[in-house]
């Protein structure tokens, strides 16, 4: 199975054809590309792993959260290519991409537990708890930096992507960041989990699913 992967929703933004157990070529992306600018990257990464556009199988999006001109470009361009070529896609949110990233909290999420956090502005950031603390913040939700100690505590693990200020509060608090493989380390396994349909993927800036 191949499947073409693209997150334009992160700093590690990144484009890469993954056949069944490895990926097989990719490119970092700049999470502000144009149009034009990702379907060179797309023609470079297809070309490179030696497929033709007729050997993508599927397509898995990251959906959010991200830049609002990222977030559609990247979704515009998975939908126009899946109807092209009659693929069914998947819509990824970027905090299960990290959770798959994440080893340190993560292995054994019935058991423990791990929030992802993500900075928007110096005074707010989203967070979303896994493992032991779905049922306290089971989707993703914006909410004030001095409500974060409502939720989190000294030895909770921790992934996302924050700005200085944050993570320098997280650290006071005692929380513990978790250790993240590489995204290519992942692809294989996480993009075999996901459920592809015929569809049409919004972006997710925060405002719902």
């Amino acid at each position: 199975m191949n499947t073409l992967f693209l997150n334009l929703a992160s700093h590690q933004s990144l484009i890469a054809c993954v056949h069944t157990g490895q990926v097989v070529s990719r490119a970092e992306l700049h999470p502000r590309m144009t149009d034009l600018d990702l379907m060179q990257a797309f023609e470079a990464v297809v070309t490179q792993a030696g497929w033709k556009h007729a050997d993508v199988n599927r397509i898995a999006c990251v959906l959010g959260l991200g830049g609002f001109t990222s977030l559609r470009v990247a979704c515009a361009f998975t939908n126009a290519l899946s109807f092209a070529l009659g693929i069914p896609s998947a819509g990824i949110h970027l905090s299960e991409v990290k959770l798959a990233q994440g080893s340190r909290g993560f292995k054994s999420p019935a058991t423990r537990g791990a929030w992802w956090l993500h900075s928007t502005k110096k005074d707010l950031l989203f967070i979303r708890g896994f493992g032991k603390f779905t049922e306290i913040k089971p989707e993703p939700e914006c909410i004030s930096i001095a409500d974060l100690g409502t939720y989190v505590h000294a030895g909770d693990a921790w992934t996302g992507e924050l700005i200085p200020e944050h993570e320098s509060l997280v650290q006071a608090k005692g929380m513990l960041k978790a250790d993240e493989k590489l995204v290519q380390e992942i692809l294989p396994q996480f993009l075999d989990m996901l459920t592809y349909e015929s569809q049409t993927l919004l972006p997710w800036y925060g405002r719902g699913w």
